[in-house]
């Protein structure tokens, strides 16, 4: 069963907001307003209009903010330095914000950079703002930051585990290997700040800031540090001090913004989070696409349920695509469902959950988006200068068994299409509870969506069954056991079975579980521990599993109502 959405920082707003960009001339620009081709991503568009403004004296400057806004999407470094250059000394100073965004946004100033940002927060900034004048405070003593210093023409090879639905990293610092949440979602890595004391990570004085996020506006400050992934080293590597709902976490980890110099794969087919050199081109195995980014967060144009593509946010932190009211409305609305909760850094949102398959299409790419989630409430409409809109997020259901690599030296995304999940353990294993005698499993086959199973139990019978096959299912598998086609295998044949005949034979209760968020993640040696909230028959619970690998756990305890219920995958006896 699906849990609800746990939007964990994958829906953290960007941690640099859009800047207020300068208001409209008084006269009425005479071609066609770029803004809202802006706002749907049709780059193209919008630039062949802004570079008609910029022609002329009294659209000059809007003409330019709008290309510099097209720039930082495509983070084209070369442009956006250019556009720079060609601004006036008068420039004003909400206009300035935005240069400031645009400078940092590959983590290093020049000192032309420098000199056209220079003033931008000395008069009172809006709210929006304070994020881009905390992160100026950070280059007014580093020229550079994320600077690599160590392994740097290396690849990086760093396994992910599951916790629940969050793919996490182990990031070392100051000597300590902790648990991250991988989230490309996120414009900014996040660090717990009760740890970062215990680690002796101080705040930058100064950078205190609000950051929005999917459950509101919370507060935060910045700080560097130095982490090792494996043994690449990156020094003054940004984090923003928030804290997380979830204990045991150390932070979320945004791979963009942590190596901006390198090619960054979150590959979900082999659990790898993998950092390289850029890639002139991309592999033959790969789709590319033209970067689109809106505050150092990757997105893609996404035609839903035929309707026109709009921007989709890459999100990896995020257990389950969201769509909003407004792509709804591009179309026949979508079949709804109960309300679900999502969970943030900032809170929780109520979503719509809907029902079915939704057929999505980006470049060469077409997939199925399964009971995506809504938003329950319509965005009001922009009315001036505004920035890309995400009118969505593809989670972890969509991108796993995918490998997105976000190549930001290349200006390129890459993706591969054809879903492929980690293998599944090729030995024997014994699945047991305390109360039920132990039954010897062993995989048949795996595609891109099932595996085959075929199980013998203590009594000597012999069944085979099918699993729907996802990294959600792989972690209640253990004790929920959702069959497909169970059979049991006779010398005459194979005899068709019903779920409550399998079960029976196995000794699995497969209790009618509904798993909700996770509440505290802990490292063991080479194996992850995740508690998760739950409810049983109605009731509160918890279930703790331990992963040492990619397949399904290796021990589950389900609590509840003062009950207990141990699960156990086990390698099988040799004959």
């Amino acid at each position: 069963m699906r849990l609800p959405t746990m939007l964990l920082a994958a829906t953290l707003m960007a941690c640099t907001p859009p800047a207020p960009v300068a208001p409209l001339p008084p006269d009425e620009p005479t071609t066609p307003d770029p803004w809202p081709s802006l706002r749907e991503g049709d780059l193209d568009r919008a630039a062949q209009a802004f570079r008609a403004w910029t022609q002329s004296p009294e659209e000059r400057l809007l003409g330019t903010i709008g290309l510099l806004r097209i720039a930082m999407a495509r983070q084209d470094d070369a442009e956006i330095a250019h556009l720079i250059a060609e601004l006036p000394p008068d420039t004003p100073s909400a206009a300035r914000l935005l240069v400031a965004a645009a400078a940092m946004d590959d983590a290093e100033l020049d000192d032309r950079e420098r000199a056209a940002i220079a003033g931008a927060c000395d008069a009172p900034e809006p709210p929006s703002a304070r994020a881009i004048c905390a992160q100026i405070v950070l280059f007014r003593t580093r020229a550079r930051l994320m600077r690599c210093t160590a392994a740097c023409d290396a690849t990086t090879r760093a396994p992910l585990q599951m916790a629940g639905p969050l793919p996490v990293v182990t990031l070392t610092l100051a000597g300590e290997p902790l648990p991250f949440v991988v989230d490309s979602g996120a414009s900014i890595s996040t660090l717990d700040p009760t740890l970062a004391a215990r680690l002796g990570i101080e705040p930058i004085p100064g950078t205190d800031h609000p950051t929005a996020s999917s459950g509101g506006v919370v507060q935060a400050r910045y700080a560097l540090a130095t982490a090792h992934l494996g043994e690449r080293a990156i020094a003054d590597l940004r984090f923003a001090l928030l804290p997380l709902p979830i204990q045991g976490l150390a932070g979320i980890l945004s791979p963009q913004d942590a190596f901006p110099r390198h090619r960054v794969t979150l590959d979900l087919q082999h659990l790898e989070l993998v950092v390289s050199p850029s890639l002139p081109t991309a592999p033959p195995d790969t789709l590319a696409f033209e970067p689109l980014y809106q505050a150092r967060r990757p997105l893609l144009r996404v035609a839903v349920a035929g309707r026109p593509s709009r921007p989709l946010l890459l999100d990896s932190g995020a257990d389950h695509t969201r769509l909003t009211r407004e792509l709804e409305a591009l179309g026949p609305p979508f079949t709804k469902g109960p309300k679900v909760g999502s969970r943030s850094v900032g809170g929780v949102t109520l979503l719509t959950s809907t029902e079915g398959e939704l057929p999505a299409k980006a470049g060469d790419w077409s997939f199925l988006l399964r009971a995506p989630h809504l938003s329950t409430s319509a965005p009001a409409p922009p009315s001036g200068p505004t920035d890309i809109a995400t009118f969505g997020i593809l989670g972890l259901d969509a991108l796993e068994g995918h490998a997105l690599a976000l190549d930001r030296p290349a200006r390129r995304i890459d993706l591969t299409p054809t879903r492929r999940l980690p293998p599944w353990p090729t030995t024997p294993w014994r699945y047991e509870s305390d109360d039920t005698p132990a039954v010897e499993e062993r995989l048949l086959t795996q595609d891109a969506h099932q595996v085959e199973l075929e199980a013998t139990t203590a009594e000597g019978v012999t069944l085979r069954y099918h699993l729907h096959d996802d990294l959600e299912g792989r972690q209640t598998w253990l004790y929920t056991r959702p069959l497909l086609h169970p059979r049991r295998i006779t010398p005459d044949g194979e005899l068709p079975l019903t779920l409550s005949e399998a079960l029976t034979l196995l000794g699995a209760p497969a209790p009618a579980i509904h798993l909700d968020r996770v509440l505290a993640v802990t490292k063991r040696a080479d194996c992850l521990v995740t508690t998760r909230a739950a409810t049983l028959d109605h009731l509160p619970a918890r279930i703790t599993t331990t992963h040492c690998d990619a397949g399904p756990p290796q021990t589950a305890r389900l609590e509840s109502a003062g009950r207990t219920w141990s699960y156990r995958r086990i390698p099988a006896r040799p004959d």
